[in-house]
């Protein structure tokens, strides 16, 4: 199962970086990709974003935007690597 985790930057003033999260469907690729270019999701502007596939093992976080938690980023560079 893959999930799509979120902070909006009206969160990160008021609730010390709250992530929200989502269960991804079919299309979830393409709809991180748009809300990526646009900086918006559902209409709310996001501070960073990440998907992680929790059916691997480590729990691979296979797409980051702007500004992720150092661990996020970390774990990110790991599956690139296992990805070469």
């Amino acid at each position: 199962m893959k999930k799509w985790h979120a902070v909006f930057l009206d969160d990160s003033q008021f609730s010390g970086l709250k992530d929200e999260e989502w269960e991804c469907n079919a299309g979830a690729l393409e709809d991180f990709e748009k809300a990526a270019i646009s900086g918006e999701l559902d209409g709310r502007e996001i501070y960073g974003m990440w998907i992680i596939d929790y059916d691997t093992e480590p729990g691979d976080v296979i797409v980051i935007s702007r500004d992720v938690p150092s661990e996020i980023h970390e774990r990110h560079n790991a599956y690139l690597k296992r990805q070469q």
